[in-house]
């Protein structure tokens, strides 16, 4: 059973996704000179092997919150769960949108500057680290995020004092 705290996490996720799915239909759609730019571009920023990276993290991820929430997982829990992520946002897809998203804000011309900037040494170095910035900054805001929660819950009126300490995320593994 998911705790107050976990319940609240997941219910303000859903409503940023469900803003952010609201805003799709707005996009423009690329063109098809910055369709192909742009998805080259893509394959530069997001190798298909920081793609698999960025899925492992997810899977190491999903596999650690059955685990705190008491979750018994199979032995080969990580592999299966990458390929239910690789079906659910296939790379393909994720350039085709990438494609989009950039080719609506951005010229021919610049998608190729920024392709050039990643194409130099210090662009390449920025690809291979930005996964792991990425994630620590994802660790630092989960953990500040489930530092001050209870207390701001408890605040606003959303979790009352009186409620025990495993109903707050101070008290999660």
């Amino acid at each position: 059973p998911m705790r107050r705290w976990q319940q609240v996490l997941v219910a303000v996720g859903l409503v940023v996704l469900g803003a952010a799915l609201a805003t799709l239909p707005q996009v423009v759609r690329a063109g098809e000179p910055e369709r192909k730019a742009t998805v080259e571009l893509m394959k530069v920023v997001v190798p298909r092997e920081t793609y698999q990276d960025m899925v492992a993290r997810m899977s190491a991820a999903v596999r650690e919150s059955f685990l705190q929430g008491g979750v018994e997982v199979p032995a080969d829990f990580d592999a299966r769960m990458a390929v239910v992520i690789g079906e659910a946002l296939p790379y393909d897809q994720l350039l085709n949108w990438s494609a989009d998203l950039y080719g609506a804000r951005f010229t021919v011309r610049e998608i190729e500057q920024i392709g050039a900037f990643y194409r130099q040494p210090v662009g390449r170095k920025l690809v291979a680290e930005l996964p792991g910035i990425s994630a620590d900054i994802m660790r630092r805001t989960s953990d500040t995020v489930r530092a001050r929660l209870p207390g701001l819950l408890r605040k606003h009126g959303l979790l009352r004092g009186d409620q025990p300490d495993e109903a707050t995320p101070t008290a999660a593994p």
